[in-house]
């Protein structure tokens, strides 16, 4: 599991997570950060064309299914939900 504040990267690098400081209440309630860089010539000619959105998700026991097992809490979310993590924040970077 990541630290607070530390930031997890998805196996294509373009994706970044973590956990938004003091949202995590437990394994069925918090609220993650998500970044996503990635190409868009039309901003400019490299290494102008690269842009990095900033999202929030919020996820809650009414997402999830959990169980208890050997003293653990175990949840997975429910397989007909889709997690919205609307962006609050864009730039174009270097």
């Amino acid at each position: 599991m990541a630290e607070r504040d530390e930031q997890v990267p998805c196996k294509d690098r373009s994706f970044l997570f973590n956990f938004e400081e003091g949202s995590f209440t437990n394994i069925s309630n918090f609220q993650l950060q998500v970044q996503h860089t990635f190409k868009d010539p039309s901003m400019g000619p490299p290494p102008y064309d690269m842009v990095t959105n900033f999202a929030r998700a919020n996820v809650t026991s009414a997402d999830m299914d959990c169980w208890q097992v050997k003293g653990g809490t175990y949840c997975l979310l429910h397989y007909d939900i889709t997690i919205v993590a609307p962006i609050w924040a864009s730039i174009a970077k270097k």
